[in-house]
């Protein structure tokens, strides 16, 4: 489950009150949700900079929220500045049960030159945390075999195969190793169940085939 999402919803998240959340929460838990994302609350650049820490403090308290509950849950370091990866550094090393991190590169991170600086900031924190850490991604593919030498463990989220097959496409591997997609209309009415089967199969090792095999043993995607 992805706290990724627009602020809205996010916000929403916050405002329903603890006692609401923790109730949701307890339902994830017992549905045996396998894993789930802390919600990124967002550090505008035109805010006052105590907005950007009160987001940041609020990811950690629902974070700590979920995990106190039995809810597995990735800590999503949200952050602007080198500083605040610093926070976030001595907040992970602090707590040795916050196991996994989440970070997104598909909007102002994955900007060129914002990308890079904060894929320093990332690999900066992971070496310095003293224990292995397990990282959840979304956006930002090229960067994986960078982040998977610092990570013990990398998982990929793709939403393409997902998107494409609700758009009817299907993912075609051609023999030089290229990700095709091509029409694949249906009848009204009838199961996308095995398009998105397939684009889900495609989609991976194409992903996959995109890094050398030692890296692949530290990919999930």
């Amino acid at each position: 489950m992805s706290g990724t999402d627009s602020d809205p919803p996010i916000e929403n998240w916050w405002q329903i009150g603890r006692d609401n959340r923790l109730a949701v929460v307890r339902v994830l838990r017992d549905l045996e949700v396998v894993l789930a994302t802390s919600p990124n609350y967002s550090v505008f650049v035109d805010q006052p900079r105590w907005d950007n820490l009160h987001s940041m403090k609020r990811i950690g308290i629902v974070q700590g929220e979920m995990l106190n509950e039995g809810l597995q849950v990735a800590l999503h370091v949200n952050g602007r500045t080198e500083t605040d990866f610093q926070r976030w550094t001595d907040y992970v090393r602090s707590r040795p049960e916050i196991q996994i991190l989440a970070y997104e590169f598909a909007t102002g991170t994955g900007w060129i030159g914002r990308r890079e600086i904060h894929l320093e900031w990332l690999t900066k924190l992971a070496s310095e945390v003293g224990r292995p850490l397990d990282l959840v991604m979304r956006g930002g593919i090229e960067l994986v075999p960078a982040l998977s030498s610092v990570f013990a463990r990398v998982t990929f989220i793709d939403t393409s195969a997902f998107m494409r097959a609700m758009k009817r496409r299907r993912a075609i591997l051609t023999e030089g190793g290229k990700l095709l997609w091509r029409a694949a209309p249906t009848e009204i009415g009838s199961p996308l169940d095995e398009l998105l089967n397939d684009n889900v199969v495609n989609v991976t090792t194409w992903i996959r085939s995109q890094f050398p095999a030692s890296q692949q043993e530290k990919l999930i995607a």
